[in-house]
């Protein structure tokens, strides 16, 4: 199987935004890697994917950690989850 996650993000200079993986009865966080380049798609937002394969699990957990300030706060929406 494979995990896809996509999202719309707006990320100022100083700011970032990073994507985990955790399935689910196991402790550890697992990155997830740029699935390619980031697609502008206008007003400063742009298309992010990440993935991560072979996955083998049942249940997983996603997180967005997304840091920067108050000057240069990141912004999300339109978060899509696939799993194959």
């Amino acid at each position: 199987s494979k995990v896809r996650v996509q999202f719309n993000a707006l990320v100022p200079s100083g700011s970032s935004v990073a994507v985990a993986l955790q399935i689910v009865g196991e402790s550890t966080w697992t990155a997830l890697s740029p699935a390619g380049s980031a697609t502008p798609i206008g007003d400063n937002w742009e298309e992010r994917a990440y993935e991560l394969t072979p996955l083998s699990a049942e249940s997983i957990r996603i997180r967005l950690v997304l840091n920067g300030t108050a000057q240069a706060a990141p912004r999300v929406r339109d978060l899509h989850v696939i799993v194959t």
